[in-house]
């Protein structure tokens, strides 16, 4: 007996992707770190006469998350250890770091408390609008990758199904075995990418940097620290801490690191 026919299969696949959109606020230019928006009151999916769902294909990246290492935000702190070469500025800008340390620290990589809610969510809207699927003789089929973050991702999702829908079983799987495809790179992908060079900032650092130091000339990688402090600021949307870092960058500063 043919078995797709007996049975609904819902199959969920996490993994690392890096994604880009056309970007236009202060949040969106964040990049990977832009923590997507949920539209409200958006018309339900009508399905046509005669049809009835019974199988999803989902393909989710993983939710918010903290930086990839704390390595990163060790990094940029370094950088504020000499208070008199920092101005009023710099010594504001210090302080609000050690906020974020302290809430970073150890958790490098990690998925964030809304990194969990966001997949938690989008179960709950696909069993809302797709009720049929999780009926009877349904079952679950779960891959993740490898990657701590993408495996939190994956439970997130499937234990938020398994309250909705506890009598649909899931089969969660994270194997190294399966990396080969989850992470799989064509041969088209690797030319591309060795043909491709990431795009050099077309501003200068000089203003930030003699916005926060006394002598920029002690910072031996303006470019990078800029880009990195780009990156915090862009991350407390994912880690929900009340901080707002854009206050550093002109909206052309970041644009042109958003492009970068």
């Amino acid at each position: 007996m043919n078995r797709w026919n007996k049975t609904a299969w819902t199959i969920l696949l996490w993994m690392v992707a890096l994604g880009a959109m056309a970007q236009k606020s202060f949040p969106e230019m964040g990049g990977v770190y832009y923590a997507y928006p949920v539209t409200e009151n958006v018309e339900p999916i009508t399905v046509p006469d005669g049809y009835q769902p019974f199988y999803i294909s989902h393909y989710g990246r993983h939710g918010s998350r903290w930086l990839p290492a704390d390595s990163r935000y060790e990094w940029v702190l370094r950088h504020f250890d000499d208070d008199s070469n920092l101005t009023a500025a710099g010594k504001r800008l210090k302080k609000q770091l050690g906020k974020v340390w302290k809430n970073a620290r150890g958790n490098g990589g990690q998925l964030t408390p809304l990194g969990h809610q966001q997949h938690r969510d989008i179960a709950k809207r696909m069993v809302e609008n797709f009720a049929e699927v999780f009926g009877e003789g349904a079952r679950v089929n779960a891959w993740s990758s490898v990657v701590n973050r993408c495996r939190q991702s994956m439970q997130a999702f499937t234990g938020q199904l398994q309250r909705l829908r506890p009598s649909v079983p899931v089969h969660a799987i994270t194997d190294s075995a399966d990396m080969r495809w989850i992470a799989y790179k064509s041969p088209e992908m690797r030319r591309l990418e060795e043909s491709t060079s990431f795009a050099k900032m077309k501003g200068s650092p000089d203003r930030l940097m003699g916005m926060l130091f006394c002598d920029p000339s002690a910072v031996s990688d303006p470019v990078t620290l800029c880009s990195e402090l780009h990156t915090i600021a862009s991350d407390m949307q994912d880690v929900q801490l009340p901080i707002d870092l854009f206050y550093l960058f002109s909206y052309e500063e970041s644009m042109d690191i958003y492009q970068c």
